[in-house]
């Protein structure tokens, strides 16, 4: 799978992430200026895992730092979200701004699991300067959680190693 990239014109403005930055041609992205962002993760990550895992990130593009970047990538997310939700709820517009107004959107981030207080403040941060949130409700409205502890918890939901659960529950209560 390929990994999320970004990218910018030479003004360090966003013109597209995600699928469809994969879907710009490489050459018609070089002939317009457009630089690429990827590796935010990898950039983020505490010196210390980079130097054990021997991480050497892609270069950011000149001049855009990766705060914004990142606050970039969560307004983007935000406003498709949005207006999708508007656009294909019944009485959508009406049921967003109401969740919006009475402080009832809430934001889960999963962070690798090496993560600390430091890239936790910086997500939440980039979080509320990219328009999803009010300062005063970040830390009430935001949660970190590991990529970890996201994994089983998706896994427990969806049933989808229900099987595999249920006969490691009866291995342990043999015991």
């Amino acid at each position: 799978m390929p990994l999320p990239q970004y990218r910018y014109d030479h003004l360090g403005h966003a013109q597209c992430f995600g699928a469809e930055a994969l879907d710009v041609d490489a050459g018609d992205a070089k002939m317009k200026g457009w630089q690429l962002a990827q590796d935010l993760n990898l950039h983020l990550h505490p010196g210390t895992m980079r130097s054990q895992s021997l991480i050497s990130p892609h270069p950011l593009p000149i001049g855009i730092p990766l705060y914004k970047i990142y606050t970039d990538f969560f307004r983007y997310v935000y406003e498709h979200t949005q207006n999708f939700f508007k656009n294909r709820e019944i009485r959508g517009t009406e049921i967003w701004e109401n969740l919006k107004q009475n402080g009832k959107i809430e934001f889960v981030f999963a962070h690798p699991n090496g993560w600390a207080w430091y890239q936790q403040a910086f997500l939440r941060n980039a979080a509320v300067d990219g328009g999803l949130i009010h300062r005063d409700d970040a830390s009430r409205m935001v949660h970190m959680i590991t990529e970890g502890e996201a994994s089983v918890h998706f896994m427990v939901l969806s049933g989808v190693h229900e099987h595999h659960l249920q006969v490691w529950s009866a291995i342990e209560s043999h015991d």
